[in-house]
């Protein structure tokens, strides 16, 4: 009997997306989150795109200081207290 081993690297994205398989209620409910944080990252990468037009270079991150307030967080959960999930079947 033969046996074949083909190896070949597999490379998956670091963020996977399950907006589009969610069920169209919790779309609506997840909307308002999603363009928040798109709106985010867009003034990010325009903000970088500014600073390279600008001529300056890479900064390392600031650092953090010892009387800096905590960060504040945004909630992630629903006000219903419910937990939603999107569950697709890969065939």
């Amino acid at each position: 009997m033969w046996f074949f081993d083909f190896v070949q690297d597999v490379k998956f994205p670091l963020n996977f997306d399950a907006y589009d398989l969610c069920s169209p209620s919790l779309q609506e409910r997840l909307r308002p989150a999603r363009d928040k944080f798109e709106a985010e990252e867009e003034a990010k990468a325009e903000a970088q795109l500014a600073g390279k037009a600008a001529g300056k270079g890479k900064k390392s991150p600031p650092e953090a200081k010892a009387n800096d307030p905590p960060k504040e967080y945004e909630r992630y959960d629903f006000p219903d207290g419910k937990i939603h999930l999107c569950v697709a079947s890969v065939a």
